[in-house]
């Protein structure tokens, strides 16, 4: 999927403090499956998919990267590295 000029524009006006490695995270998000798409909503960057939402960066204020998976409770099997619950 080709990057959304909408998402370039998020990233020049906001100058997000971990920008560099948004950046990264987004490349491998949408280089992962063509049918993955990005689109700015509620103020952050937004990843979805043929199946519905799938990701989006939070707190984009603060240093770090914060990827929220909007299915992660789904996941089956054990993933200590993720935070957070169904």
């Amino acid at each position: 999927m080709a990057k959304s000029d909408e998402v370039e524009r998020w990233f020049v006006e906001t100058r997000p403090p971990s920008e560099k490695a948004m950046r990264r995270v987004r490349d491998i998000i949408v280089a992962a499956d063509r049918r993955i798409s990005e689109y700015v909503k509620y103020g952050t960057i937004q990843f979805k998919s043929d199946a519905g939402d799938f990701a989006n960066f939070v707190q984009v204020k603060r240093a770090g990267v914060n990827l929220m998976l909007m299915r992660g409770g789904r996941l089956k099997g054990r993933y200590p590295h993720l935070e957070g619950g169904a």
